[in-house]
């Protein structure tokens, strides 16, 4: 049978048997009505990997847990990291009620004070000179906003990024990342110049070493970024969604190789951001300031669709073009 590009790859056999563990549960914990809900949803939205076939119907999310119809409660340890504080933390569910009445949008060429306030705590609390903001609905066009800053700012259009690397589902940021999941099918080409280099890691890495996997990491970054002579931009997760953390004096060795050969460095916070590691920005750990620091998921609260790209001042360099240009750029009831 010939090849088609759209065709899923062969099934492997831990495939088949989780897909029919996972009927078999499905068998005994899903009830008619919500069934008919998993019917429903199947008919009306596309289906993609990881999203779908949906396990169950949700109604409720509180604090760390959630509700299925049928009443029962799961202890929500993943959450797409957004609920730092809990979903639907009553201050913030009044704080955004009380917008909602008094502004509850601001079209584009005009600013509020709550935008303008929320970008000077981000400013207030990011590492070093960082402070030059643009919102953005999601983290994966906060992406987006740092590629095309990163290439007006520096003039080069390569990046170099890590595989396994999730930076969003945009087509930038699909690019970058390395998760076969978004880059693969018939959607390519790609965007050119997207360069990758394995991770870091010393359980699995691409070098079949058990320690110093950080330092064969970092000189091959160091090594392309050397031999390219024109990347723009290396860009990364300073903590990875993996269980992989960096060896000390790792990002600050990538920091003084980005220095050295004209590149930026782009970190991704969307998932570890504002806290979750114990410091502000993971990044803090290593003592390294990138010249672009992108954050989103909490900082919604884990109820409104809102990412960040903060930017070093001499960055600010697209005022007569449209870069960051969305709908919701300085909606009150999100900055709130």
């Amino acid at each position: 049978m010939p090849f088609h590009p759209l065709d899923p790859p062969a099934a492997a056999e831990g495939d088949i048997n989780f897909s029919l563990r996972r009927q078999a549960w499905a068998g005994a914990q899903v009830n008619p009505e919500t069934q008919a809900l998993l019917d429903r949803d199947t008919q009306v939205f596309l289906r993609q990997s990881v999203s779908t076939p949906c396990l169950s119907v949700i109604r409720r999310a509180e604090g760390i847990w959630i509700e299925d119809m049928q009443g029962r409660r799961y202890l929500d340890f993943h959450a797409n990291n957004v609920h730092h504080i809990g979903y639907g933390h009553p201050r913030l569910v009044a704080a955004i009620t009380q917008q909602l009445q008094e502004l509850p949008f601001a079209p584009r060429r005009f600013t509020c004070e709550p935008a303008i306030a929320l970008a000077e705590k981000l400013a207030q609390i990011t590492p070093g000179t960082l402070g030059k903001v643009l919102f953005a609905p999601s983290g994966s066009d906060g992406i987006e906003i740092a590629l095309a800053y990163m290439r007006a700012a520096t003039g080069r259009f390569k990046t170099l990024s890590f595989w396994d690397a999730y930076h969003g589902a945009g087509f930038g940021a699909r690019s970058i990342g390395g998760e076969q999941l978004f880059r693969g099918g018939s959607i390519g080409p790609l965007l050119p110049g997207a360069e990758h280099v394995p991770p870091f890691g010393d359980y699995r890495n691409a070098w079949g070493v058990r320690t110093g996997s950080g330092e064969l990491c970092a000189n091959q970054i160091r090594y392309v970024l050397e031999q390219e002579g024109d990347i723009g931009a290396v860009i990364a997760e300073p903590s990875r969604a993996t269980p992989s953390i960096a060896p000390p004096g790792f990002w600050q060795k990538i920091r003084q190789a980005c220095d050295e050969f004209g590149a930026l460095l782009i970190f991704d916070e969307i998932p570890t951001g504002l806290g979750k590691t114990g410091k502000m920005f993971a990044c803090e750990h290593d003592q390294v300031v990138p010249d672009i620091l992108v954050i989103g998921k909490n900082l919604g609260g884990g109820i409104l669709p809102i990412a960040a790209t903060i930017c070093k001042p001499e960055l600010d360099v697209c005022e007569h073009y449209a870069h960051g240009h969305y709908t919701h750029e300085k909606n009150p009831g999100v900055a709130e």
